[in-house]
């Protein structure tokens, strides 16, 4: 089951009744965080490590940008094009931006993206980009958090919780160009239209991201 997370809404501030029950939530796991103060508004499982999905992309790129420019030139790894499910059809050897990646990763959580930016900054190992990942993780104290892969489709060990989803967030998002990006719906990379899966943007009042 996938681990779901609301957050970034404005301030996040729920201003029903304090007497008001609280909202039915179809997830595993939940943790709502007052995006100002820091104040835990509602909790369930927070704690409990389950399959994170493609909140995975939150330190893909986190980690690529750290190591990379945005007008670096990502030569594209025959493995990151081969790579299936949500993708904008990345072409092995072709020449694309970090920031196209950047958006395609967070925008259309395109998980040949993901890869082309693991094989990019690995130098062609994956798994020494995924050990970068992991690294990062341990430095920010995600203590429930390992990945296995840059993209997260499921794989055994590849786990988070809502509580350390929810500082990867807050962390990612005290960088301009994440913040500038999450909140779009649309968006032109590498000659291609992106399109956010991120269906509360645009419906939800206040909400600027994330995944």
């Amino acid at each position: 089951m996938k681990l779901r997370l609301l957050a970034f809404a404005a301030a996040l501030a729920l201003a029903a009744p304090a007497a008001a029950a609280d909202p039915q939530v179809d997830a595993r796991a939940w943790f709502v965080q007052n995006g100002t103060t820091g104040d835990v508004l509602l909790a369930h499982e927070a704690d409990e490590r389950v399959p994170l999905a493609s909140i995975t992309k939150l330190m893909t790129v986190l980690v690529a940008l750290e190591r990379t420019r945005l007008d670096d030139v990502v030569t594209v790894h025959p493995r990151a094009a081969a790579v299936g499910e949500s993708t904008i059809n990345l072409r092995p050897g072709e020449k694309i931006s970090v920031r196209d990646l950047v958006e395609a990763c967070l925008i259309q959580s395109a998980n040949d993206a993901a890869h082309a930016l693991a094989f990019h900054v690995g130098a062609g190992n994956e798994q020494r980009f995924v050990a970068l990942m992991n690294a990062k993780a341990s430095a920010l104290g995600l203590a429930d958090t390992h990945f296995v892969r840059p993209d997260g489709l499921d794989a055994a060990g590849h786990v988070s919780s809502a509580r350390d989803v929810t500082k990867l967030a807050r962390v990612a998002m005290q960088r301009p160009v994440i913040r500038e990006i999450v909140r779009r719906r649309t968006a032109e990379a590498g000659g291609r239209t992106l399109h956010t899966w991120n269906d509360l943007l645009g419906s939800f009042p206040g909400l600027i991201g994330v995944k």
